[in-house]
Order: C-alpha cells, then structure tokens, then sequence
C-alpha cells in the first residue's frame, strides 16, 4: 500500500519553519514567495522549467476516479477486493479525462462471484494517462432472491 502526500505540501509557518531547516527545499516564485516542487500543478511556468508543458494534476486523484469508477459499477452490493493503478503520463491543466473499463474475466474464488476488469483513464489527445486492474465481488441471485 502507498500513501500519497508529500513533505513539501505546509503551510504558513510550518512551511516557513521547514525552510529554516531545510532552506533548498523553496524556489521563490514571482513574487520572492519560496515555494516547493508542488507548485508544478498551479505553475505553468514552473511546470515548464522541469520538462513538463503545462501545469498538471495530482496523479493519485486519478487513482481515486477509477476506484470511483469501480464501486460505482460495482453497486451498493458488491466489494472491491482488489485496485492497482499505474500513473503514464501527465494530464495537464484543462485536460478532459475519459475513464472507462471492460471485463476481463468472471470466476467463482471461494464461492463467491469475482470479476476482473482492466481500468483506464484517457485524455482528450487518446493519451492513457493512467491503467490498471480491478476486481470486484458481486452479489448472487438465486430464483428470485435479491442481491445480498
């Protein structure tokens, strides 16, 4: 399991306080403000000064749209059971993002029935900027019974 964040992502004077210990962590911007490399994802210039063309998303946001994706397919009665997501490219700021998913394979894993689905997200250029892999445990409908 991977947690997402950074250490550069304070504010105020804890931010302030990182710097006095850490005082490289901070470029100034435009104003003489010093900032840390998260400022990729609001700065386009920034963004453009490491290789990248324009400001762009926090990633792990895409990872949350596709588990999205998955539960609501899923259902109020089914489970995820497992989501792996790999992060391609960049989407950049004014991005459209089309997610989509298809079944892979159906099975019974412990008598329960389990679905497997590949994942993506698909930017406006045809891009996948983020795939990856479900699978998802529905519910069982026996003659007339409804879904536990």
């Amino acid at each position: 399991m991977r947690v997402y964040g950074g250490q550069f992502l304070k504010t105020h004077s804890y931010w302030y306080d990182y710097l006095a210990k850490h005082p490289k962590a901070g470029r100034p911007n435009h104003q003489g403000i010093p900032e840390g490399p998260s400022r990729g994802h609001w700065d386009n210039e920034y963004a453009r000064s490491v290789g990248v063309p324009a400001a762009y998303d926090y990633g792990p946001e895409r990872i949350a749209w596709l588990c999205t994706l998955a539960t609501y397919w899923a259902g109020d009665h089914g489970t995820l059971r497992k989501l792996n997501v790999t992060l391609r490219r960049f989407n950049l700021q004014g991005d459209l993002t089309t997610l989509a998913g298809h079944v892979t394979s159906k099975a019974e894993v412990d008598g329960k029935s389990v679905v497997r689905a590949e994942i993506s997200a698909t930017d406006q250029r045809g891009i996948v900027t983020a795939a990856g892999e479900v699978e998802i445990e529905l519910p069982r409908k026996t003659d007339g019974e409804k879904p536990r």
